[in-house]
């Protein structure tokens, strides 16, 4: 997945909250995440060149490493989820409807859960391709640990 797959409203919207240093956590999640995973990708990078047939840097392995995973955190994953419901809910409520939680959970699970996970999928992408430099040396440190 390139930054050209990316619809370009999206694009511009990630790349708006990047530079207004919204993505500050997930970044820290994401260094949490490859530091903890960082042994498994020389395997993961071997297997997919295996079979695929061709070879990866260690940069293109790590990116395809975390499309393969799609979570860095679930914590922050279902903290933030829950902020998109608490908003529908709160949609709903200006439009004088009686919500209930559990049924606006529900019914945004379904329509947008797997948009959701897309979106945050391509956040992730992106923050790991403007900071390379910082996690590929991360992991090449962990990875020669031992």
């Amino acid at each position: 997945m390139g930054e050209q797959d990316i619809p370009p409203d999206e694009l511009k919207e990630i790349e708006s909250h990047y530079e207004r240093a919204m993505y500050k956590e997930l970044a820290d999640c994401l260094e949490e995440f490859l530091k903890a995973h960082a042994k498994e990708i020389p395997g993961f990078k071997e297997r997919v060149e295996n079979k695929l047939n061709r070879s990866f840097s260690l940069k293109e392995a790590i990116n395809l490493f975390i499309l393969d995973n799609k979570i860095v955190n679930l914590k922050l994953d279902l903290k933030d989820q829950k902020e998109e419901i608490e908003k529908e809910i709160w949609y709903r409520k200006e439009r004088h409807e009686d919500p209930d939680p559990e049924a606006v959970a529900e019914d945004w699970t379904k329509k947008y859960a797997e948009a959701w996970r897309a979106h945050r999928t391509r956040e992730i992408i992106y923050v790991f391709r403007r900071e390379a430099g910082k996690y590929l040396n991360l992991v090449y440190q962990h990875i020669e640990r031992d």
